[in-house]
């Protein structure tokens, strides 16, 4: 795991933790806890130089933010399903680089092999591993809700365009800030590099306090995430500029009634 002091940027902090004994690096492509953003060039370069493996959780990112996945030439991407790809828990995807895609699976069962579940394997011996990225697939893999879902998430997301994806929620963010600063939290810290993920954290408090603010908002109908000792804020396409502006009005309230 990578430290890093809360005045230091991620991508910085995990540069700074590379050495020459490095196997694997692994890192998001924007930090689930208040959307602060990796720069993927500049870990894949450091980890390239040091003959490290990169693997990339794109989950919190694909479906908002664009990833190129060939200049990246990252080794292995992964992304859950249920995210900002609009799937449903127990399905994700992985991205495996041509140069691994004839390695051995970390687990090796009867989907991962050609044939699957109606090849003869105890009388004849396991049969070879599928071609390309599908023999790291694990056990279990077709739930068919969760593939049908996948598929009309996926479909929508074409439909409305990644790009448009990201302007809406980038918009809906700059409404955010405008109404935090209107609401009088100039006191207030606030995290927003990414356009879909930002964070807010009062004055002082600590993770505790946090969880409490959480639930003092989901009182009113408001569903933030308590992340540390700061709320998490993740809108869609659904939330309005209303919302915006119902959340920055409770957030000075709530916390003053918590705080006695």
């Amino acid at each position: 795991l990578v430290p890093r002091a809360p005045t230091v940027d991620w991508t910085d902090a995990v540069l700074a933790a590379m050495d020459d004994q490095l196997a694997v690096v692994v890192v998001p492509a924007c930090h689930w806890h208040d959307g602060s953003l990796l720069d993927l060039d500049r870990v894949a370069a450091a980890a390239r130089a040091r003959g490290a493996a990169l693997v990339v959780d794109a989950t919190q990112a694909l479906g908002v933010l664009d990833l190129d996945l060939h200049a990246l030439d990252a080794d292995f991407v992964v992304a859950a399903g249920h995210k900002w790809l609009l799937g449903a828990s127990g399905l994700a995807y992985l991205y495996v680089a041509e140069r691994h895609r004839s390695g051995q699976p970390l687990e090796h069962s009867a989907w991962s092999r050609v044939g699957g579940l109606g090849a003869a394997i105890i009388k004849d011996g396991p049969p070879p591993l599928l071609d390309g990225a599908a023999r790291f697939d694990g056990s279990g893999i077709y739930s068919h809700p969760a593939l049908a879902m996948a598929e009309i998430g996926l479909a929508q997301l074409q439909d409305w365009g990644i790009a448009a994806v990201r302007d809406r929620l980038g918009c809906w963010q700059a409404e955010l800030l405008a109404a935090l600063s209107t609401a009088g939290l100039a006191d207030w810290t606030v995290t927003a590099q990414a356009p879909h993920l930002s964070a807010v954290w009062a004055p002082g408090a600590d993770a505790a306090q946090s969880e409490a603010l959480a639930q003092a908002l989901l009182d009113q109908g408001i569903v933030v995430a308590a992340r540390g000792a700061g709320i998490r804020v993740s809108p869609h396409l659904h939330n309005s500029s209303a919302d915006a502006r119902r959340l920055a009005q409770a957030l000075g309230p709530a916390w003053d009634r918590l705080r006695g």
